[in-house]
């Protein structure tokens, strides 16, 4: 999916990554990606500040979380983005540069 966008393998493997952490912690939590919340959102940033995540890998991870979300809009996996993803996914990528 970010393969035309011609990203580096590095980020390509880091994206990845990012979106597996995503999911475990999703089933950990007892989410499910298609209907998490915002404050799932912020549930799962919180997870990230407490395992120490640098900043840089947090945003990072919120890079592939929108990419995520426009690809499942873009393959018709889900209808539309839900506009409370995109707002949470700013508000924590500008939270997050405090």
């Amino acid at each position: 999916m970010w393969m035309e966008r011609g990203l580096s393998e590095n980020t390509l493997a880091s994206y990845r990554n990012d979106l597996v952490k995503l999911l475990q912690w999703l089933e950990d939590n007892h989410y499910k990606c298609a209907s998490i919340s915002a404050m799932g959102l912020n549930e799962f940033q919180a997870y990230l500040v407490d395992k120490e995540y640098k900043q840089t890998s947090r945003a990072r991870m919120l890079s592939a979380l929108r990419r995520f979300f426009q690809y499942l809009h873009r393959e018709k996996f889900v209808e539309m983005i839900p506009q409370h993803y995109l707002l949470a996914l700013n508000y924590l990528n500008a939270y997050q540069k405090i």
